[in-house]
């Protein structure tokens, strides 16, 4: 798009600069207007000139019906993976080997210990609020006979929610953490595959590493299996 310079005054300039770009294009040129128009173009430039201008951008916040709304008719793609967060569709990145196969180790050992007791899902949608609706790693849930066949669970139906962070752990203990928090999740687990780490996060505010210490609100069975020896 064409860059304009910034107006001293608050408003648009008469002068645009156009950044030299390679591209294919059939039919005119949409940035540059034909010899003929030239005039035109300054006296429209001109009639702009004199136009204030808001210097502030108000973002479209989607919300998870928008969501829906838009996978039905085709604008979001089956195949792609993506989050809402803060009320922005996010695509999520392909995880690497080592987080595929952390995720499915850890989603069938505490399958095996919470059977008929709570439901492990794997990578399956949460609604936190009506501009929240992330994809963890692993939700684990209140047990429901229907395994939430009518509605994606929503924060008074999480139990723990687990992410393996690899590339993007800052993210995760960043943005995802604060959103865990605000949305009021009992307990949040981040594995730190790079670090060989466990951190737990609970509504007492504690952050610690299982391997030296635990809290009592976690049950120990599970922190093994997501130790960093098992990942």
């Amino acid at each position: 798009m064409p860059q304009r310079n910034d107006a001293k005054i608050g408003v648009w300039p008469l002068v645009y600069h156009f950044p030299s770009r390679k591209m294919v294009h059939e039919g005119p040129d949409p940035y540059f207007p034909p010899a003929s128009a030239a005039s035109h173009w300054h006296a429209v430039c001109s009639i702009l000139a004199v136009l204030s201008m808001p210097t502030e951008f108000t973002r479209k916040l989607f919300t998870y019906a928008d969501c829906l709304r838009m996978a039905e008719s085709g604008v979001l793609s089956p195949a792609e993976k993506v989050e809402l967060i803060h009320g922005e569709i996010l695509l999520m990145s392909p995880p690497g080997a080592r987080h595929g196969a952390a995720v499915d180790r850890t989603a069938e050992a505490m399958s095996e210990l919470v059977k008929g007791q709570a439901i492990v899902r794997s990578q399956g949608g949460v609604v936190l609020d009506a501009y929240a609706a992330p994809l963890p790693d692993i939700a684990l849930l209140a047990f429901r006979s229907d395994y939430y066949v009518t509605s994606n669970p929503g924060v008074a139906d999480i139990l723990l929610i687990v992410e393996v962070a690899d590339s993007f752990f800052d993210y995760d203990i960043s943005v995802k953490l604060q959103l865990y928090a605000i949305a009021g999740i009992s307990e949040y687990w981040v594995a730190d595959l790079k670090n060989n780490r466990l951190l737990v996060h609970n509504r007492n505010g504690r952050r610690t590493n299982p391997s030296s210490s635990c809290t009592e609100e976690t049950p120990s069975r599970l922190r093994v299996f997501l130790s960093a020896e098992s990942l």
